[in-house]
């Protein structure tokens, strides 16, 4: 028998229907950018990257979205409570798409 309490609905993506504002953590990375770029051809009013820029994460994945007013980088640590609550307020954030990892292989 199904946990409906666990019960997870997958949607996909459909600019019309989602937030407006959105903040991308691990945006400068190879999945991370090619969703910001993404997220910026569509009806979006504001999309936030963070990215702390180690190894996985490279501005030149995301240069061509720099200059976008609707869109704005921020280079930190998603586990930098007070900075996030700061972004989260500031740019009165409506979703948070998480794509920040570091792999170890």
């Amino acid at each position: 028998m199904k946990d409906r309490e666990n019960h997870h609905e997958i949607r996909r993506f459909n600019s019309a229907t989602v937030s407006k504002r959105i903040l991308v953590t691990g945006g400068a990375g190879f999945m991370g950018s090619a969703f910001v770029r993404y997220l910026l051809q569509k009806d979006i009013e504001k999309v936030v990257t963070l990215d702390l820029l180690t190894y996985a994460g490279n501005l030149e994945n995301i240069k061509e979205v720099l200059e976008d007013p609707r869109h704005h980088f921020v280079h930190g640590d998603i586990c930098n409570g007070p900075l996030i609550e700061e972004l989260l307020r500031t740019h009165q954030i409506e979703a948070i798409v998480h794509f920040a990892a570091e792999s170890h292989v």
